[in-house]
Order: structure tokens, then C-alpha cells, then sequence
């Protein structure tokens, strides 16, 4: 049903409260908005996403993408009680859209989407993660050394994160770039940046206890 509407306008700030929080956002435009942020009162901050994140992040785990659709899952259901309030940074001078659904009743764990800063020359630890979102990471400068569950250490090039990615999506291009943990096969991910960039992570957390990740 339809959750919100962002109004017209590049660069647009639109905030929609709600007492309620679906499993799942959805909206469809050409232009990918500027960002997105989801706040739940006594819960804190559950999405920080700029429009590259957006991108990173439209179809996780789809196995097609409706045309210029984008998806975010918040929950594995939907969570009722809360004040949520949601702010869209618009990227077209349209109106657009936002609509909510869920497939359960009953939400237990959020999805967690979140920036993660990583500095120019740096190397970042990525533990307890269901995807790590590589969309600004490029080929030959950037390191990305995989610890896999059994011990296994693998160094993989963004071009095979991209490839990889098929067997989890459909949307395969290089803003989608990342490393899917759904089946928590990995338990560590070093990842050296060249250069300063943004990565996004995906995780899960306890509704009521955010604090707590589920591994």
C-alpha cells in the first residue's frame, strides 16, 4: 500500500512518519533518488543510503528487477508500534511514489543498510555481515581479501564480485557490486582502499535490541 509520497523537486527533502514499519519499501522511477534514511523511535537509525548505496542496494537477493524499480527490505515482517519516520532526498522533479508491503505479520529482525566510511591508504575489518556493498570499489587499486567459513582466504577483483553476483541476482552491473553473505559463507572480509569511499553494510539486528547482530 502506498506509504508515503516524496515530493517533486532535485534535491528535495520529503520526511514521512508512519506508527508502523513495513517489511519492505518499494518505488519506481528513472532517477535514482539522492538518499534515503529510515529512523525508528527507541531503535535508532536503520537505513543511511546515498544514492550510489540506493543503487548498490536496489535489487539484493531479486532474481529480476521491474523497470526502475527499486527495492529495500527493512524487516522480515512487518513491525507494528513504531514511530517511523523516513526521509527521502528526491533526484527528479517529480513526484514519486514510496509504497510499503510485507509477507508476514510479524516482524522479529531488521535489516540493517548502512554507510560505512573507509579512508584513502586504509584497510576496514567487515564481520557479521548479510552484504557488503563494493559499488565504489574499483579494479587494481582496492584489495578485497574474503576469510571464508572453513578458513579458506581468497582475494577477489571487483569485476569477479560482479560476476559472482549472478548467482544470487539478476541485476549483475557494477553498481550492484558486492559480496553476498545470505548463506553466511563468509566470516571476514580485509578490504584495502586506494581511495576514500563509501561502502555499505547490510546486517541483521534484534527489533527492540539493535545493538544486538544476529550473526
Amino acid at each position: 500500500m502506498l506509504y508515503g509520497v516524496a515530493a517533486t523537486g532535485v534535491g528535495q527533502v520529503t520526511v514521512i512518519t508512519q506508527n508502523y514499519l513495513p517489511q519492505f519499501l518499494y518505488w519506481a522511477n528513472g532517477t535514482v533518488l539522492q538518499g534515503i534514511r529510515v529512523d525508528i523511535q527507541g531503535d535508532g537509525n536503520l537505513v543511511n543510503l546515498d544514492a550510489a548505496g540506493i543503487n548498490n542496494l536496489r535489487t539484493m537477493n531479486m532474481p529480476g528487477r521491474f523497470a526502475n524499480g527499486y527495492y529495500l527490505q527493512l524487516s522480515d515482517g512487518e513491525v507494528q508500534g513504531k514511530v517511523v519516520t523516513v526521509t527521502i532526498t528526491n533526484g527528479v522533479a517529480a513526484n514519486i511514489n514510496i509504497w510499503g508491503f510485507s509477507h508476514s505479520k510479524k516482524g522479529v529482525v531488521y535489516v540493517r543498510s548502512l554507510i560505512n566510511a573507509c579512508i584513502a591508504a586504509g584497510t576496514t575489518i567487515f564481520k557479521q555481515f548479510r552484504f557488503l556493498g563494493l559499488a565504489n570499489s574499483t579494479t587494481v587499486n582496492d584489495i578485497i581479501n574474503i576469510t571464508y567459513a572453513d578458513g579458506h582466504v581468497q582475494q577477489m577483483d571487483p569485476v569477479e564480485l560482479a560476476a559472482e553476483a549472478a548467482f544470487y541476482q539478476n541485476d549483475v552491473v557494477a553498481a550492484t557490486q558486492g559480496i553476498n553473505n545470505r548463506h553466511k559463507k563468509v566470516s571476514q572480509v580485509k578490504f584495502y582502499s586506494a581511495a576514500a569511499q563509501n561502502v555499505y553494510v547490510v546486517d541483521l539486528v534484534a527489533i527492540g535490541n539493535p545493538l544486538n547482530i544476529i550473526p
